[in-house]
């Protein structure tokens, strides 16, 4: 079993999309795999938060992508939301890392081909969000600013 937490949050969200339930689905991951407690917190928000906010993160593939969000992959797609969830939600995690690790998971799940077009929807996500914003505000009222735009 993979000891990646954002490998093991696509696995259950590919588990949930297939009809199991989100918190089955999480403890079947959380149980198999042996995780230090950060990187258990990060799985479980990762399914959860994905989970959550689908419609938010279909919707910014939709702007984002030549492809609407229904028109991709399915496995593609659950890639892109894990992707598009760290940069939006998770202040804790660098956008690099973000994007880089993301663009690891669709290399390591059979996307290679598709990895450029997750990058580049990625930090195109992060320069729009950076062109938004002045250096001097903080992550916080980054965020703030840019949910109530």
């Amino acid at each position: 079993m993979p000891q990646n937490p954002r490998q093991l949050a696509f696995l259950a969200l590919r588990a949930i999309q297939q009809g199991t339930f989100a918190d089955v689905a999480l403890d079947k991951a959380l149980h198999q795999a042996t995780l230090n407690e950060p990187d258990r917190r990060l799985l479980t928000e990762l399914v959860y938060g994905s989970v959550r906010r689908q419609r938010t993160l279909d919707a910014l593939v939709d702007q984002l992508g030549k492809k609407k969000s229904h028109q991709q992959p399915p496995d593609l797609r659950l890639i892109l939301h894990l992707g598009l969830y760290q940069l939006r939600y998770l202040t804790h995690v660098p956008d690099s890392a973000a994007v880089n690790t993301t663009v690891e998971l669709a290399k390591h799940n059979g996307f290679i081909g598709l990895a450029g077009v997750v990058n580049g929807l990625l930090r195109q996500y992060v320069r729009l969000i950076g062109e938004r914003f002045t250096s001097s505000e903080t992550l916080s009222e980054r965020y703030w600013r840019f949910a109530v735009q």
